[in-house]
């Protein structure tokens, strides 16, 4: 009889714990399950804008390169050395810019 009343209590003993457990795995779950949902969305956020803002970046820089590509036949010490109408920019590549000497003379003939 002993027996069978101890076994009872370790039964409901572990039951006890286990619903105990449950409800406290659930708790925790949602409560870290929140703060992360959060932390995820404020991680994106700071994603996409450091994205933006790279990609703002990278465009000034391109059209500063672009600017100043168009502006170097113009600089004084390009005009120096060389007429201006003779600087041609390669299309697939426009920061090569080629120079073809007498270009101007062969048109002019």
């Amino acid at each position: 009889m002993y027996g069978d009343v101890q076994a009872k209590a370790s039964l409901i003993a572990t039951r006890l714990f286990e619903a105990q457990r449950a409800q406290l795995e659930q708790s925790i779950r949602e409560a870290y399950s929140a703060q992360f949902e959060q932390w995820r969305a404020i991680e994106l956020a700071q994603t996409v804008e450091s994205e933006r803002l790279d990609a703002v970046e990278r465009s000034r820089s391109v059209l500063k390169g672009k600017i100043g590509e168009q502006l170097a036949p113009l600089l004084p010490e390009f005009l120096s050395a060389y007429n201006p109408s003779e600087a041609r920019f390669l299309v697939p590549r426009p920061e090569r810019l080629s120079l073809f000497s007498r270009a101007q003379a062969a048109l002019e003939e």
